[in-house]
This record gives C-alpha cells, structure tokens and sequence, in this order.
C-alpha cells in the first residue's frame, strides 16, 4: 500500500474556517461546497484533486465537500482536534505525521471494518504544519480515507465506505 501524507495549514485563517456546503440536521453534507480543514467533520466526502499526488509537502486550506453519493475522492474518517495537544512545541513535520499514521490506520480500519493491510483503502493523513501551529494554534489531526485500485492508485468512488454506510 501507499501512504500518502499532506500538511495541513493555511496561510488565511479564514480559509481553513469557511464551510460553504449546506448540511442537514445530523451533519451530513447535503449540497456541495467549500470546506476548510478546520469545518472537515468526520464522514465528509471530499474531493481531494492533485493534493497528495506527489511525494512533496503540501499546505491545504480546505477540499470541496459533496454528498457521498456523488463521484469523490476521500472520506474524512477522524478528526481528532487535540490530537497534539500536550505537546508543547511543534514536533516537525516528519515527527507529527509518524506520530498521526497508526492512530489514522486503526480509524481507517474500525471506519471501514476492513484491515488496513488486505484492503483496498489507504489513508490520506493531514497534520499541522509548523505555521498552522504557531499562528493558528492547530494541534489537530484529520484523516481521510480513500479507495484504490489494482494499480494502487486513488480512484474516485460514490457512496460511503463507513461500515454499514
């Protein structure tokens, strides 16, 4: 499997805060709309675009969120917004994603009710960077899921990959 990891911060607040999606009574996103990472709420489809198609860190503000039943690309399956919280200091960049991959597989496993290791999802992980911990005060850690195909490349999927979804 591929593990792919992306920084999350922006550089505007008010990015990382908006939700332009309308949701119903429960939470569910009923009409599409922007997203930022700090409004992401667990079982929100998204799609995630180019983000994650390299090796590179990237900084992201928020995805577009959709209903499930329409074509997406990720599955927010945790968020965990004191994930960090009793560190003092941010730990850099490779410390706070090898700290957020276990917990973002068992999350995957448990949401999916699948094992990470035989299953054909893999887990998209987004952790503070040092800017977004220092001006924004984020010790969160979100985690997305996302299907793959034979290849081991993200495909775009409808519906919920929740256990019973």
């Amino acid at each position: 499997m591929v593990m792919t990891m992306v920084f999350a911060a922006s550089a505007c607040e008010q990015a990382s805060q908006q939700d332009s999606s309308e949701r119903n009574e429960s939470g569910e996103v009923v009409e599409g709309g922007d997203v930022g990472v700090f409004r992401l709420q667990e079982g929100d489809c998204v799609k995630l675009g180019g983000v994650g198609n390299t090796d590179e860190v990237e900084e992201v503000g928020g995805f577009e969120a959709v209903p499930c039943d329409t074509l997406h690309d990720g599955e927010v399956v945790l968020v965990d917004d004191e994930f960090f919280s009793d560190r003092p200091e941010f730990p850099g960049d490779d410390a706070a994603s090898d700290a957020a991959t276990q917990p973002c597989i068992e999350a995957l496993d448990a949401y999916t009710g699948t094992d990470y290791e035989s299953s054909t999802y893999d887990i998209f992980t987004l952790v503070p960077s040092d800017a977004s911990w220092s001006t924004l005060d984020d010790r969160g850690v979100i985690c997305v899921g996302v299907t793959l195909d034979d290849s081991f490349e993200r495909i775009d999927t409808t519906g919920s990959i929740r256990v019973g979804g």
